[in-house]
């Protein structure tokens, strides 16, 4: 039996900054699962990887600018808000957060399956699957996981979108989708080597204004 909720997608990332990729993710699962609304969940002081290269006041900017025509999308600061608080951003404290705000819904977490194959050395892992159903947005082949993961999601992979409407969160779904060509890193490189012309394709042209208007990423 289902439930009588919203259905809402969760972006987390740094968008540092944020490009085309990760737009055409967001589109895709929303479309895929019939969700109700993409939440992009921007990290204000990432816990696996390095310090991004912009302000996380930059990186909201961006990430307002590329979504403000494109309806159901929205930029969530909680992160951000936590590392103001100098509070870490464990994805387990954010989905907590979304759960307690929306107890009804059902929250979709979307990883890329590289992401997903490292769940096993996150915060708390297991209990993540209480507050929301995993995306694992797989672009070519399926990902080989480690055994402690293979072993938990066991009985959990759903086998279609469908199948995620009669339960709030718990299990994992796989999405398949063409890899896409934008890369925030090579992104930055290329500006930091102001090799702009190479990536006017690859994000929003008022992404790609406000990098230029604030001098981001050089060299």
């Amino acid at each position: 039996m289902g439930f009588e909720q919203r259905y809402i997608g969760c972006l987390g990332g740094t968008f540092d900054p944020v490009h085309d990729g990760h737009l055409a993710v967001a589109a895709h699962a929303r479309l895929a699962l019939r969700l109700d609304e993409m939440r992009f969940i921007p990290a204000g002081v990432p816990v696996h990887r390095g310090v991004p290269g912009a302000s996380p006041e930059d990186r909201l900017a961006m990430l307002r600018l590329a979504l403000d025509d494109r309806s159901g999308m929205i930029v969530d600061e909680r992160e951000i808000r936590n590392a103001r608080a100098s509070q870490p951003n464990y994805t387990l404290h954010t989905l907590q957060s979304l759960r307690a705000d929306m107890p009804r819904a059902m929250l979709c977490w979307i990883v890329g399956d590289d992401a997903f194959a490292a769940l096993a050395t996150w915060h708390r892992w297991q209990e993540l699957f209480d507050c929301a159903h995993f995306i694992v947005v797989t672009r070519e082949t399926r990902r080989e996981l480690p055994e402690t993961l293979r072993a938990f999601i066991r009985g959990r992979e759903a086998a279609s979108a469908e199948t995620l409407r009669q339960q709030k969160s718990g299990l994992v779904y796989h999405l398949a989708m063409p890899p896409h060509v934008a890369s925030a890193t090579a992104i930055r490189a290329a500006i930091a080597e102001n090799r702009t012309g190479n990536i006017q394709n690859l994000l929003p042209e008022t992404v790609l204004a406000y990098i230029a208007q604030r001098r981001l990423y050089r060299a």
